[in-house]
């Protein structure tokens, strides 16, 4: 552009300066035109940073609490108008704004309107499950305000779910408070109470430290506890939770400077609540100070003063108690004037009882008798309208909320099935690679033996020689002998339960999150059997085993191990408690949790059906001590040495006829003392049995 400037100029001067005067006084005419135009195109541009639609509805937003909330429509249409291609996420935003404007101008089916387009905008859009969520809240209060309550509920359960399954505690906070809303409707203050500390809860765990989040949220949480117990009557708990909003509002005053006419009525708001508990517990003079400060407030001119309106009926009724009822009279006839009064329903319906209550505190029957018939015509007209909350199962709701959501999940059954299947697979080969290893080994060791014995018989010359080797053979084979028998009974629980809860992983009414526990349990069995093999193969070297001990906590191990014998436990219908305090040990986890396993096995199995197997933890001066107690058979005198030998002729059949092979208290008494503990047991034949683990402490 500078160099097409400096191009005219040169042809302008190359052609009026060789020409007459008249021509000469156009040309610098001309000429000085065009050197304004150079001049001012050589100016850089101003940089202007345009807000976006993003940050003009933050703006916008803030207009509902302050005297320029009527102009937000046509603010919020112009700001709308300047994108040039808009974005669902615009969409949804405009949509937002939209319908809590129309709420707060009282037009609800515009305001339910927007609500759903809210959803609509945002329904497919990858990413947005947050604005989706805060769509379904949105129509769930608009349904709310149309006495739509089980629909309302519906959305808000809806939003619950998504919020606690795809996003973060903040979202569910808002999700919880809003049911607690519509509970509160319907009468059910406990119910709603229990929302709404879920809700405080939820909000101040999260990381959210927005304004909406931390501090709106919060106080109305707080105030809407306050006013559920003063419902049920509860005036000294309700006082408790108005002034902890109170608290919280004055110590976030000061970080939302532009806010402070949103915080005024918020305060407003809570001191009306908290100014008619203290009238019910007869505190008067503490109440007619809270209800002036909050009329004061909110009916200043720019403020909302529908607020102040209410809580000046609730003074009226503080007036009446006090016998003030000249002053009582003056401002309920003031309060008749303002349009309020007949405009709002709820604000004609109380209107009409406080006349009533007047003319009956001064003794005029008839005016009060008719007053109160008003009322009552007025109440009659607004529970017609109301009369779908007592009618709503909101428990029941929850139900088909949660149903349709394990529909959904129903799609992914199939690559869950084939990954069990593979995973099944996949073990069935491991535990045939290790039954072939062990019959291989059998057969070599036959074929030494019959080597041997055919040398022995031709050269009996060296015969001392031969039976010397012959020895060494046969201990060799009833090592392997004996290695297979310690296979076989540790692989054999481990497998029983891996075919249990495949079966259970395979069943269609098992859920996706049983069937992802299901397959970390098989996958932590194939571990564990793992290395099960690798102990047994270096079980007890001169030098002794070699332990992974680590500070671990003795109560989380034995719950984990309870919780993995569960399924045996239900097939004779028995059950394992476990109780006692926190304890650190130094233990090899692994190796420990097969020590537990096998105790607590063999409590099962020598336990009739019905039995329950308690496990008590005890925290001693230097050491922890493991109980695991039954009500079994007990242990016969004459078998009491033998319990603890190798491959142990105190092995007998459980109560069902269960299988013992006299290996297990064998290996779990050299773990025990491995780790500097001892395993002993008291028994009584017919009374049952109890076995103690006592450890080193950490």
């Amino acid at each position: 552009m500078p160099f097409f400037w400096k191009l005219l100029i040169i042809k302008w001067l190359n052609r009026y300066l060789r020409i007459g005067s008249n021509q000469m006084k156009r040309g610098i005419y001309f000429l000085c035109i065009g050197l304004s135009a150079f001049w001012w195109s050589c100016q850089p541009e101003a940089s202007q940073s345009t807000p976006s639609f993003q940050e003009r509805i933050q703006e916008i937003r803030y207009y509902r609490n302050s005297p320029q909330r009527d102009s937000i429509n046509t603010l919020l249409d112009k700001a709308f108008a300047k994108i040039n291609e808009p974005k669902p996420l615009d969409y949804f935003a405009y949509y937002d704004l939209k319908c809590w404007y129309y709420k707060d101008i009282e037009d609800r089916e515009t305001a339910l309107a927007y609500a759903d387009s809210q959803i609509i905008a945002v329904r497919e859009i990858d990413g947005a499950e947050k604005d989706y969520v805060h769509g379904l809240i949105s129509k769930g209060y608009m349904l709310r305000e149309h006495y739509r309550y089980s629909e309302s509920l519906t959305a808000y359960y809806q939003a619950e779910l998504l919020s606690e399954k795809y996003l973060d505690d903040c979202a569910a906070s808002e999700a919880n408070s809003s049911i607690g809303s519509v509970l509160y409707r319907k009468g059910d203050y406990g119910d709603a109470l229990n929302y709404y500390r879920k809700a405080i809860q939820l909000v101040q765990d999260c990381s959210d430290t927005m304004y909406q989040k931390k501090f709106i949220s919060l106080q109305a949480m707080y105030n809407s506890s306050g006013i559920s117990y003063q419902k049920l009557g509860l005036q000294d708990s309700a006082i408790a939770y108005f002034q902890k909003a109170l608290d919280f509002i004055e110590a976030g005053r000061d970080k939302f400077p532009r806010d402070q006419g949103f915080i005024d009525l918020a305060e407003a708001v809570i001191k009306g609540n908290y100014g008619e508990s203290a009238m019910e517990l007869g505190q008067f003079d503490m109440a007619e100070r809270l209800f002036k400060e909050s009329i004061a407030i909110n009916s200043q001119e720019t403020y909302d003063n529908r607020d102040a309106f209410f809580t000046e009926l609730k003074y009226l009724n503080l007036l009446r108690r006090m016998g003030r009822i000249q002053e009582m009279k003056v401002k309920l006839d003031s309060l008749e004037l303002l349009p309020l009064a007949t405009k709002n329903k709820d604000a004609a319906i109380r209107i009409n009882w406080a006349k009533s209550r007047y003319y009956e505190s001064i003794g005029n029957r008839a005016e009060a008798f008719k007053y109160y018939k008003a009322y009552q015509e007025k109440s009659d007209s607004l529970a017609v309208l109301k009369k779908g909350l007592d009618g709503v199962d909101y428990k029941r709701i929850i139900e088909n909320v949660q149903q349709k959501d394990r529909l959904a999940e129903l799609k992914d059954r199939e690559h869950t099935k084939n990954l069990l299947l593979v995973l099944a697979l996949v073990l069935s080969v491991f535990l045939l690679l290790i039954v072939y290893l062990v019959r291989r080994n059998l057969r070599e060791s036959n074929k030494h033996i019959l080597l041997l014995n055919r040398l022995y018989s031709e050269k009996e010359e060296q015969n001392k020689q031969l039976n010397l080797t012959m020895d060494n053979l046969r201990a060799s084979q009833d090592e392997y002998r004996r290695v297979m028998r310690i296979i076989a009974h540790d692989l054999r629980s481990p497998v029983s339960s891996i075919v249990s809860l495949s079966n259970l992983a395979l069943a269609d009414q098992s859920s996706l999150a049983e069937k992802n526990e299901y397959i970390a349990m098989i996958e932590r069995l194939a571990k564990d059997s793992l290395g099960f093999m690798e102990d047994v193969l270096n079980l007890r070297p001169e030098s002794g085993n070699v332990l992974n001990k680590q500070a671990y906590p003795v109560l989380d191990l034995v719950q984990y191990c309870a919780g993995f014998m569960r399924l045996r436990a239900e097939e004779k219908k028995q059950k394992i408690e476990v109780k006692g305090p926190e304890v650190i040990a130094d233990i090899d986890k692994e190796k420990m949790w097969r020590v537990f396993t096998n105790l607590m096995s063999n409590a099962l199995k020598f336990s009739n059906e019905g039995e329950t197997i308690r496990v008590s933890i005890k925290d001693l001066s230097d050491k922890v001590s493991i109980e695991f107690s039954d009500k079994g058979i007990g242990i016969p005198e004459a078998l009491k040495d033998k319990v603890f030998d190798m491959l142990s002729e105190a092995k007998r059949p459980g109560t069902e006829g269960e299988k013992t092979y006299g290996i297990g208290l064998h290996i779990s008494k050299q773990i025990v003392e491995d780790h500097g503990g001892s395993l002993r047991f008291e028994s009584q034949e017919g009374q049952g049995s109890t076995f103690f683990v006592d450890l080193p402490k950490h």
